[in-house]
């Protein structure tokens, strides 16, 4: 066994595995290379204190990197680590021989910044019946199913959502958890055989629990995770069948897609924001919340959950009011970082980052009536509060609300900028390249909008050649010509892998001029990385 594993010998009949607690090498994602998954960042930390708190045995891998050996991999681990399998089934045996059946459960991150927990079992839930994943077999009893209705029903009230299969429902058939159920019965290991065949008696109860970042930092919400899981791993008998709670049992279910952002720049009280919601076919809601904390602090929230009514995910809320308002609200937990370009390598700037709290509770108004379709981004004014790690910011700025970009737009070299003035002056201009590089957007003067005619964008771009510094932008509608220069103040840079190319986003906050005007607003810059690459035929 090699030494970056950590073995702990406890007195329960219970086995606790972190596969992915390892590190990456640094790499920023705009040098060329594959892409890498992070590793499951205090999950290995998380596991070791359970198992010193329940007296459960573990496996826990501290050192290595999951991108040169995947634990969680059955192929990575008939290769490279056969002996995992041997540990596992001399695990299981022994917890037969002392109580009749085995419990395993792998412990996992998930880098939403929500409360929640996935729980991987091969299927999802409908009620107390399992749903099949693709091809996926079910890797639990059916007696075990109370215990872990139970747990979910303990961390609903504890404010901690738990789900089944939703996100990670461990059904891929290269997903260790699957070497417990049928699907393994005749593979040419006899380690792995055993596995499969004591799982297909019904011998093993085999758990993978997906915790999103506030379970595994410290803090409170974590200690509150860790209390409520005990009893999953102590308990003998299980408990009474619970009712299909809500959060136990959902599941995806259609809905009408909607998606909606806003953004906002407060230049005097130094903060600046980007918040959107999305509610795709399947069902499911992705939300986030990221701000900007003078030059070089970001407090960023993520979340997820399947369908509810209205604009909801995981505590972010959008409602609209009358008058052509928008409400946006916020309580729950942030991570802080204290630099703008953590994206960048994401492993490495989410374990340098603290989990905080933020409060939001924002409103957009809009000025007029716009010329736009429904489609565009619309100006308007933001007011309301900000609270972050216990400081107030009150917030009274002009803000953009819109759709997010989707599909092909949401990946093609672009710029965008969003900006106030004095005197009641406010600019929209977004430049798409491509075949024919085409511009949109509109001048509000005095709350009348007119729509541009034309307008071209220059981006200057710092010593690296791709971060943005400045811009000109060059504009004109009926009314004449204007010119408008603006500076960077906050860039948060983000590389995305599509299909065919990579693409280098960067968004923020920015200083703009007209002449003597001052004005303030936000920013993005997508610039392809790579040469786009043939799409695949046939």
């Amino acid at each position: 066994m090699p030494d970056w594993i950590e073995r702990f010998s406890g007195t329960r009949p219970v086995l606790l595995l972190a596969p992915h607690g390892g590190r990456r090498p640094p790499r920023s994602e705009l040098e060329p290379g594959p892409p890498r998954k992070s590793n499951d960042l205090r999950t290995a930390e998380l596991t070791l204190e359970l198992a010193e708190r329940t007296g459960a045995s573990a496996i826990v891998n501290r050192a290595r990197d999951r991108n040169s050996l995947d634990l969680n991999r059955v192929s990575h681990v008939r290769r490279f680590a056969p002996w995992l399998f041997e540990l596992l089934l001399d695990s299981v045996r022994e917890q037969i021989a002392s109580v009749g059946e085995a419990r395993v459960l792998v412990v996992h991150g998930w880098n939403a910044i929500q409360a929640g927990c996935d729980v991987g079992i091969g299927a999802r839930l409908d009620g107390h019946q399992f749903v099949r994943v693709r091809e996926g077999e079910v890797t639990i009893p059916e007696r075990f199913l109370p215990h872990l209705l139970a747990f979910a029903a303990r961390c609903a009230k504890a404010g901690i959502q738990v789900t089944f299969g939703v996100r990670y429902p461990a059904a891929a058939k290269e997903n260790l958890l699957q070497v417990f159920t049928p699907r393994y019965r005749e593979d040419r290991d006899p380690a792995v055989r055993e596995l499969s065949r004591l799982g297909a008696e019904g011998r093993i109860a085999a758990v993978q629990l997906e915790l999103a970042v506030p379970l595994r930092w410290p803090g409170s919400i974590r200690d509150r995770f860790v209390r409520e899981l005990e009893p999953l791993i102590l308990a003998s008998e299980p408990p009474a069948l619970p009712g299909a709670s809500e959060s136990a049992s959902r599941h995806l279910l259609p809905a009408s897609p909607r998606r909606l952002s806003l953004e906002f720049h407060d230049l005097a009280a130094g903060i600046g924001g980007f918040t959107g919601i999305e509610c795709g076919h399947d069902g499911r809601r992705t939300a986030r919340f990221l701000v900007c904390l003078g030059r070089s602090r970001l407090g960023l929230f993520t979340g997820e959950e399947t369908a509810r009514d209205g604009l909801c995910c995981a505590g972010l809320a959008w409602t609209t009011e009358p008058g052509n308002r928008v409400a946006v609200h916020y309580d729950g937990p942030i991570l802080l970082f204290s630099r703008t370009d953590p994206f960048l390598d994401l492993e490495a700037g989410l374990d340098g980052a603290d989990l905080s709290h933020l409060q939001a509770r924002l409103e957009w108004s809009a000025i007029a009536r716009t010329a736009l379709p429904e489609s565009a981004a619309r100006t308007g004014r933001v007011t309301g509060i900000v609270e972050v790690d216990g400081f107030r910011h009150n917030v009274d700025a002009p803000g953009v609300i819109g759709p997010l970009p989707t599909g092909a737009s949401a990946w093609r070299e672009r710029c965008v900028l969003h900006a106030t003035f004095e005197d009641d002056l406010s600019v929209s201009v977004s430049s798409i390249v491509g075949a024919h590089e085409s511009t949109s957007g509109e001048i509000l003067r005095c709350a009348r909008a007119e729509p541009l005619l034309s307008a071209r964008i220059h981006v200057q771009r710092g010593p690296d050649g791709l971060t943005p510094e400045a811009f000109r932008a060059d504009v004109v509608t009926r009314s004449g010509s204007l010119r408008i220069f603006g500076h960077v103040t906050t860039a948060v840079p983000v590389v995305r892998t599509g299909e065919r190319a990579r693409t280098l986003t960067v968004f923020g906050l920015a200083r703009f001029r007209i002449g003597e005007r001052t004005g303030q607003g936000t920013f993005e810059v997508s610039k392809l990385l790579d040469e786009p690459r043939a799409m695949p035929q046939g």
